[in-house]
């Protein structure tokens, strides 16, 4: 038998909870460090500089385009000349009315990837804020007032989440200097409706402002009421609106006329009280209620609002669509007639193709004003004014989008026409087909076309990036 000795570093043991040293040397270090340097090197080499210029001159354009000058091209057409008919001498009070914003959260879309989540309120959030400023900015309303769902899951948050949406809401929203704001007017959203909290809508009250109350502005009444907690059977949530509504009369001017503002639409028999040709559904205005929400007031309720306030016209907002109907109602021992409008919601994500505004003017000089607010002229004109269309960007984002990926398929992956004729055709318009003995002398190799698939990635991720980058520009003003 042979009997070999085992050198050192054979069946080497570890001993336990030893780990082995690695030595890192100097030259292994430097060495990789070069690598990656030239990799690096490589990639931005890989970069057609031609390709970043056209993205950036392109993609600069046309986002400015889409979110700066269209938007103020739609809303310009809404300018305040072009429908009042007022005398030139004429101040009017111009009021600009915002339904249902209804800012997106976590709880609008719960089941969705939270990265698409992210998105969705950043493409939302902007379209609100966006318009918002613009319609602030060229429209210049005296008075701005929200019809109620500031919020879209406010009536479930706590207080710390409530307070973080409420920043972001005057993120998206946020007042103008010298002009008159009004969100006191909740919506089932953020307090709810069946299932109400005392505590959510003191939260909402506290901030906002209070829920009933009455003002004047431009010579008008404007009774702001939460019929949603005056629809609660609860005495201790519908307590407060129950008093407001009893004692109303006493805070309002009789010779002024009044407007109702409220967020639920009051009752109507959808069959014969049509909405109008302004509405986009095709469908009766529905009549229906669900979890923590009502399509509209009770009618016994409904009757007794407007016996009691008196309006000769009510504006609401809950459903998202616009609808136009008149309102009659047993008032002072007499008929009488309110024309209520449901405004369109202002968002991109509730479920219309063309959310809207409604701007109110008012015309009401003293030397009109007669006993219990009856005129000899009309006091008030009002008309919807459209939003850009809320996918008209983004359409145009992704077409160009896809065009540019078309031309890096086209450069990167697939070989040049014009090299493909070349090789059909070598001398002249005919191509020779070449025999077998002169094969060989008419025959030359030709470079044949090799993908470059690190090259399409490289700049698939350069076009991708870039506008990304400039958008993001664009939105971090919210």
């Amino acid at each position: 038998m042979i009997l070999k000795r085992k050198d050192k570093s054979d069946n080497y043991i570890v001993p336990p909870n030893v780990s082995p040293v690695i030595s890192h040397s100097p030259k292994l270090l430097n060495t990789t460090l070069k690598d990656i340097d030239i990799d690096i090197k490589s990639i931005f080499q890989l970069v057609s500089a031609r390709l970043v210029v056209i993205l950036l001159i392109v993609w600069l354009i046309l986002i400015q385009y889409m979110e700066r000058s269209y938007p103020k091209h739609v809303l310009q057409k809404c300018q305040w000349q072009n429908w009042e008919s007022w005398t030139s001498d004429s101040q009017p009070q111009r009021i600009a009315l915002v339904a249902d914003p209804q800012i997106i959260d976590d709880y609008s879309y719960s089941g969705r990837p939270s990265i698409l989540n992210y998105f969705v309120k950043r493409i939302t959030d902007n379209y609100l804020h966006r318009n918002y400023r613009y319609m602030q900015d060229l429209l210049d309303p005296h008075t701005t007032i929200f019809l109620g769902d500031l919020f879209d899951g406010g009536r479930y948050w706590d207080d710390k989440t409530w307070f973080e949406e409420y920043k972001r809401f005057n993120r998206i929203f946020p007042p103008k200097v010298n002009r008159l704001t009004i969100t006191s007017i909740p919506g089932n959203h953020d307090i709810g409706f069946q299932i109400m909290d005392k505590k959510v809508i003191n939260r909402f009250a506290s901030v906002f402002g209070e829920l009933n109350n009455v003002m004047e502005l431009g010579n008008h009444t404007f009774v702001l009421l939460d019929s949603i907690s005056l629809s609660s059977e609860d005495k201790q949530i519908n307590k407060e609106p129950s008093e407001f509504l009893a004692t109303v009369k006493e805070h309002v001017n009789p010779k002024l006329p009044t407007i109702l503002l409220t967020h639920v639409p009051l009752y109507r028999f959808n069959d014969k009280q049509l909405c109008g040709s302004k509405r986009e559904s095709n469908k009766l205005f529905p009549i229906q209620k669900g979890d923590q929400y009502q399509t509209v007031i009770n009618y016994e309720l409904s009757q007794k609002i407007l016996s009691t306030i008196g309006p000769s016209l009510v504006f609401a907002g809950d459903d998202h669509d616009y609808c136009d109907i008149q309102q009659p109602y047993w008032y002072q021992n007499k008929d009488a007639t309110a024309r209520e409008i449901t405004v369109k919601s202002a968002s991109m994500s509730s479920g219309i193709r063309y959310p809207a505004i409604q701007l109110l003017s008012l015309n009401n000089p003293y030397n009109l004003i007669d006993h219990l607010g009856e005129k000899t002229v009309n006091t008030y004109e009002t008309e919807m004014c459209y939003m850009p269309h809320p996918y008209y960007s983004l359409r145009m984002y992704i077409l160009v989008y896809i065009m540019f990926i078309g031309l890096l398929v086209f450069k990167y992956l697939k070989p040049d026409i014009t090299k493909i004729k070349s090789l059909l055709s070598r001398n002249g318009n005919s191509p020779e087909l070449p025999t077998y003995d002169n094969a060989k002398t008419k025959l030359k190799p030709r470079s044949q076309f090799v993908p470059n698939k690190k090259g399409f990635i490289v700049n698939l991720i350069v076009a991708t990036v870039i506008p990304l980058s400039i958008l993001n520009s664009y939105y971090s003003t919210i």
